[in-house]
């Protein structure tokens, strides 16, 4: 029986800043697809290449490319990096399929014994995207590493 990793402690949270991002290597995750978390909106989705998604409304036309850029983790064959707040250089890239709308929902409103009934329907606009592929992005260098490196060179 494998065992599961330990959590992390709050004190092992609290050692990363913004800038860093946690890399988990999970035993149990060798049969699992490469996904990705992004944010579209105000909602987060979870996609693998292949996947078909419903998200809210966006403005593009049926069959032009999409990238999704506030990616909030990615797991590529068990390796899990997860940003703080989001992954930089990490893009989600899909096309358009269609554009539509929900099925009706109709509300109600009731209120006894004062014959108030008020009957509306709202049908939410959607976008249906294709998942294309996952860029990881690169870890980029810092200015200052890069600055010590040209110093010694000289």
């Amino acid at each position: 029986m494998t065992r599961l990793p330990a959590p992390l402690s709050i004190k092992e949270m609290a050692c990363f800043d913004n800038k860093t991002a946690l890399a988990v290597k999970w035993p149990f995750v060798s049969a699992m697809k490469d996904y990705a978390i992004f944010q579209s909106g105000s909602r987060q989705y979870r996609a693998s290449v292949g996947d078909t998604l419903v998200l809210d409304k966006l403005p593009v036309e049926p069959g032009s490319p999409v990238e999704f850029d506030q990616v909030l983790l990615i797991s590529k064959k068990g390796d899990v990096r997860i940003g703080a707040p989001t992954l930089s250089g990490a893009k989600v890239k899909a096309r358009v399929l269609e554009q539509g709308r929900d099925k009706k929902v109709i509300v109600f409103k009731y209120k006894s014994k004062i014959r108030y009934r008020r009957k509306t329907g709202h049908r939410q606009d959607h976008t249906k995207v294709a998942i294309e592929g996952i860029n990881v992005g690169r870890a980029r260098k810092s200015r200052a590493k890069q600055s010590t490196k040209s110093e010694g060179e000289d």
